[in-house]
């Protein structure tokens, strides 16, 4: 029965001792959402979000131009078929592009910078005759 406490205690007094320990020294013991970056000589850029909110894929338009609009990371880059868009201080963006009588492709490239794009196509149609 001595045995037993003695080894109750242990245990607990080890698992103190490791818990005080990771809290003063997170490097020492890596347990928490701090793991993963403590110590990384990691510098991944995240790919920006790119949310098109206008058009939509399959739009089509009497006219030779289209609104375009969305939302990306405040930091990113956007361009359409590239030409470069104002991103505002709230990651949104608006833009007039112009386009071609028939099928269109509208390639959004959102890019922050030293990370890797994010793309989306969309495809939409001018019925317009000039």
């Amino acid at each position: 029965m001595r045995i037993h406490r003695l080894f109750i205690v242990l245990v607990c007094v080890g698992l103190l001792a490791f818990l005080g320990l990771a809290c003063c020294c997170p490097t020492a013991f890596p347990v928490g959402p701090w793991s993963e970056s403590v110590g990384s000589n990691s510098t991944s850029v995240a790919v920006p979000k790119l949310d098109i909110t206008y058009p939509v894929q399959g739009d089509v338009t009497d006219s030779s131009q289209m609104e375009v609009s969305g939302l990306t990371d405040s930091d990113a880059s956007l361009s359409v078929n590239g030409k470069s868009l104002t991103v505002y201080s709230d990651g949104s963006f608006k833009g007039v592009v112009e386009l071609q009588p028939g099928e269109n492709s509208l390639i959004f490239t959102a890019i922050r910078p030293g990370g890797d794009p994010a793309i989306r196509e969309i495809t939409v149609t001018s019925n317009c005759s000039t």
